[in-house]
């Protein structure tokens, strides 16, 4: 599981400010996807600011190709599109986290079939 997020995230980065890696993750036994359990995963503190997004909106704003894109923009929109029915395959109960101000920790988030937490994880700087 952990070898198929690493491989279709392989080079991909994520937009805002800057440019970030988007790099899988493991942590340990959850019994859901909560706020309390990706802060623990991210080592936050439990007073860290958190906005919960929609899982299939967060993708459709990533994979969606506009008019206007090159050949980069489109092979990205395209990885993004790759990775979330990736994430979907391996993972039930998938949530998308934004961890923080300013500086962004952005977590996919989901249980695998032995009730691990796992994902992606990027980050982005919005001023």
């Amino acid at each position: 599981m952990i070898d198929a997020f690493a491989q279709v995230s392989n080079g991909l980065v994520y937009i805002s400010e800057t440019d970030a890696e988007v790099l899988p993750f493991i942590d340990g036994e959850a019994d859901a996807v909560t706020k309390e359990t990706v802060l623990k995963a991210a080592g936050l503190p439990d007073d860290t600011r958190v906005e919960e997004v929609d899982f299939d909106q967060f993708f459709a704003r990533l994979s969606a190709v506009k008019d206007w894109y090159g050949d980069e923009e489109k092979k990205r929109a395209g990885q993004f599109a790759r990775l979330g029915e990736v994430l979907q395959g391996y993972l039930r109960e998938l949530k998308v986290f934004r961890l923080g101000r300013v500086q962004i920790e952005i977590y996919i988030a989901g249980l695998d079939e032995t009730n691990h937490l796992a994902g992606i994880r990027t980050r982005a700087v919005e001023t």
